[in-house]
């Protein structure tokens, strides 16, 4: 399984691409990492085949604002689904392709990748609750002086550490063993729902269906522990938490205000609620305790001030 970490900004020099090339440095040169929209493939099937080569290697799409919308909804399906490598049937009635993949997918662009899958007005949220995003518009913008700096130390960096705490990391999992990492990746894993429930911003439907994003957030936090067992600690608890917290919140109210129903009573009710505002439609009557019955990704008013039922 595997996840898809958007940063977008309409405005430039906010760092996008440097933060995805500072991750992939981690496990090599991240030029060889990138798959820009100019060398990733003619077609969405051969870029799906170059990542499925990749394992568990992180890639990242640089400049991905205008993907199809389309490739980009079944892009980031199925690097969470880990089926990159379509299985198919060739003549001699065995199963080839299919080749399993858990990677890290990091797109950067001027549009949200949220809003591209969107447009495909699929009436599930499926693909929404399979990818974390940030927005970087907010961020000040990378002065000249800044960049020249970063580029002078950037091009030292990565000739000398390209790939070299990708390696300081698998061995020492590999030292760790197999069994301890499972019984590890469990902990973190129920340690990710805590935090994320704790915070009181998303519900307990949001924790079960976001179980792609908190797989990340338990990887991080696995991340974290070996590396402190290393003496190596790249960044606080807190602040990772945090900063998690605010893009899987901003997911579900994403997915509240623009993930549309196709039930014909759902349209309806969106219709009329924005003729006149705190009220709603629905067709069944809600059960002991509810307030409206709607379903989850709704646009319900904070205050219901009539409804219908049909």
């Amino acid at each position: 399984l595997g996840l898809t970490l958007s940063m977008y900004s309409s405005e430039t020099a906010r760092g996008k691409t440097q933060a995805a090339q500072a991750a992939a440095l981690a496990f090599g040169h991240p030029e060889l990492l990138c798959k820009s929209r100019d060398n990733s493939g003619a077609t969405a099937n051969a870029r799906s085949k170059i990542l499925s080569m990749g394992g568990t290697m992180p890639a990242y799409f640089d400049e991905a604002g205008e993907t199809d919308a389309v490739a980009m909804n079944d892009l980031v399906r199925n690097i969470a689904n880990g089926t990159l490598d379509k299985e198919r049937m060739n003549s001699a009635i065995t199963v080839t392709g299919g080749t399993p993949s858990a990677l890290i997918a990091l797109i950067t662009s001027n549009k949200s990748a949220r809003d591209i899958c969107a447009a495909v007005q699929s009436e599930s949220s499926a693909v929404q609750v399979r990818m974390l995003e940030v927005d970087c518009s907010s961020k000040n913008a990378i002065d000249n002086e800044a960049r020249t700096a970063h580029d002078v130390n950037w091009a030292s960096v990565k000739h000398r550490c390209a790939g070299a705490l990708g390696a300081v990391i698998h061995r020492a999992m590999l030292e760790i063993g197999y069994d301890v990492l499972n019984q590890m990746g469990v902990q973190c894993s129920a340690k990710a729902r805590d935090l994320m429930a704790a915070t009181g911003r998303v519900n307990d439907i949001a924790i079960t269906e976001g179980r792609y994003q908190l797989m990340g957030l338990a990887s991080i936090l696995m991340l974290q522990r070996v590396l402190k067992s290393l003496g190596i600690q790249l960044c606080d608890n807190k602040t990772i938490v945090a900063e998690f917290a605010k893009a899987f919140a901003a997911c579900y109210e994403f997915i509240g205000d623009a993930v549309i129903s196709g039930s014909p009573v759902d349209r309806f009710s969106l219709a009329v609620n924005d003729m006149m505002p705190n009220i709603i439609v629905t067709d069944t009557y809600p059960r002991h305790g509810e307030t409206c019955g709607a379903p989850m990704n709704a646009r319900i008013p904070e205050e219901i001030h009539g409804r219908l039922d049909l």
